[in-house]
């Protein structure tokens, strides 16, 4: 059963006011960001499509069993088995995996700390603030700091034992063609199931390590029971199968295909035989909804930090309950309406107009991606 705290205290509305300034002023450096994002997103969207285009006017089927000369420098479609040049390894677990394509999945058992709010706003603007802290465990890829929490007796181990890990083969063959890392990377990944643990694994464990009933590999005492700091591990990945790949043709090696702008890229590459227009049609199918994926989160990001960011106009009218309730109301309204304009001028930009702040985007996204871990 979860572990529940509750604390209450009093907020006056100068307190309140304060706060909700202080967060009005972040939400709007937050909607900067993620305007710049948004911009971002849009053109390289653009160049994607127009690049899906231009493959689609010069694409050109060739065999996998025949390099052929006269196609070097040509954007083609091959079909055929990949097969990696040698097994994949992960050193730390001492496994070997057939694949062209692995990733090492870790969870760990975890303490997590979930806050609910409730704040019944009093007659003269002040109010009652109620929190209830909820202290529960859960698997979790990602490491807890339990030092955040705002009961200290519930403790994490302060690392995992093993991290999440991509391996990629460096050379992996559509028959007689080399197969670029990228294209690689690009391919879904599905379970890959264990069979077996190997022995140097074991000995780092004894009496601690089994494998679960879905192939994974447990750490720990009891599966059905498991204890704070257990780990699970899993595979994913992509098997040696029949593929169908679009790219560059440099000789024997089929590499990406780069866009308009010199740096974007493209690198199709699906499980199963496809012809060229089918391969192409079914980019341009995931390409926009990947897309409206990002669109939709970031208008939705647009309405809640342009909602807070009016907010100090509501605070303000709580010295009259009702009145604030009123004013968050059209408060709504004037955000949904200024989310709507700005989610257009983002694409328009992006689509547009994209030049003249190109760079300050590029500077913005490539900062918050740093900020992230990302690059």
């Amino acid at each position: 059963m979860p572990d529940t705290y509750t604390e209450i205290r009093y907020k006056t509305h100068g307190q309140r006011l304060g706060s909700s300034i202080a967060g009005a002023i972040i939400c709007f450096i937050f909607l900067i960001l993620f305007f710049h994002l948004f911009i971002y997103i849009e053109h390289d969207a653009k160049l994607k499509q127009e690049g899906l285009g231009e493959i689609g006017r010069t694409l050109r089927t060739i065999s996998g069993e025949v390099v052929e000369p006269a196609s070097h420098g040509k954007v083609v479609l091959l079909g055929g088995s990949v097969k990696a040049g040698e097994k994949l390894k992960d050193p730390a677990l001492f496994l070997e995996l057939d694949a062209p394509k692995v990733e090492r999945n870790v969870e760990m058992y975890q303490w997590y700390e979930k806050t609910d709010k409730t704040e019944t706003v009093l007659p003269g603007g002040g109010s009652i603030e109620k929190k209830t802290y909820t202290y529960d465990k859960k698997w979790s890829s990602e490491l807890i700091r339990s030092s955040s929490f705002h009961k200290q007796e519930y403790v994490n181990p302060q690392s995992m034992l093993f991290e999440h890990a991509k391996f990629i083969v460096p050379e992996a063959r559509l028959e007689k063609f080399m197969i670029s890392e990228t294209h690689i990377d690009s391919i879904s990944s599905k379970p890959l199931p264990l069979g077996n643990i190997p022995l140097p694994l074991k000995a780092q464990f004894p009496g601690r390590i089994s494998l679960t009933k879905n192939g994974e590999i447990f750490i720990g005492k009891d599966q059905e029971s498991p204890a704070i700091g257990d780990h699970r591990i899993s595979y994913t990945g992509a098997v040696s199968d029949i593929y169908t790949v679009v790219g560059r043709q440099d000789g024997d090696r089929i590499m990406p295909y780069v866009c308009g702008d010199g740096a974007t890229t493209l690198s199709p590459m699906r499980c199963g035989k496809y012809a060229s227009g089918e391969m192409i049609q079914l980019e341009k199918t995931d390409l926009k909804s990947r897309t409206w994926g990002w669109r939709l989160s970031l208008a939705f990001f647009y309405l809640v930090l342009i909602f807070f960011i009016v907010e100090p106009i509501a605070v303000l009218a709580d010295i009259v309950p009702p009145a604030g309730s009123f004013t968050r109301l059209s408060n709504l309204m004037l955000s949904l309406f200024l989310a709507a304009g700005l989610f257009a001028l983002s694409i328009g930009v992006g689509r547009f107009f994209y030049a003249p702040v190109m760079g300050t985007s590029k500077f913005v996204v490539e900062m918050i991606l740093r900020k992230l871990g990302i690059l």
